[in-house]
């Protein structure tokens, strides 16, 4: 099984860290209200469309059942270091928002990787960003390279 890195990066180093035992993983991820729209955790609520808000705060095993189509960053991150039970993830809503934003945290008592990435939502997946479809070519360039990165 091969896990694209989709909206993010990082999982060499935050598997190396989680490998070193006693690390803790942390996700915020912000988007814009029209991207959360339909997910489950938000059934018969609407989002402010003037301020920002907490909508999610727990594991990242929790906001995938939340949030299947909006938050599976937390769980590829989750996965690659210290497992979906681990990983807390917070989810904000943030109107006016023209990007994805996901800062990601994961560190042990000897090292402490933090990453941002923020992109822009796909246009004809406004769930989603554009750089998702091309961390899977990635991938597939380096199964097919005689150098690969990891």
């Amino acid at each position: 099984v091969y896990v694209a890195s989709g909206a993010v990066g990082g999982f060499d180093i935050f598997q190396s860290i989680a490998l070193m035992g006693q690390a803790q993983g942390k996700i915020h991820t912000q988007k814009a209200p029209r991207s959360l729209e339909g997910a489950p955790h938000l059934e018969g609520r609407d989002l402010s469309k003037e301020s920002a808000e907490l909508i999610f705060d727990g594991t990242a095993e929790e906001a995938i059942t939340a949030f299947p189509k909006n938050i599976n960053v937390a769980v590829a991150s989750a996965l690659a270091s210290v497992g979906v039970e681990e990983m807390h993830t917070q989810i904000e809503s943030v109107p006016g928002l023209e990007a994805n934003i996901h800062e990601i945290t994961v560190e042990n008592n000897s090292v402490l990787a933090s990453l941002k990435v923020t992109s822009q939502p796909d246009a004809d997946n406004p769930k989603s960003s554009v750089i998702t479809a091309w961390s899977v070519a990635a991938l597939l360039q380096n199964l097919a390279s005689p150098i690969e990165f990891y």
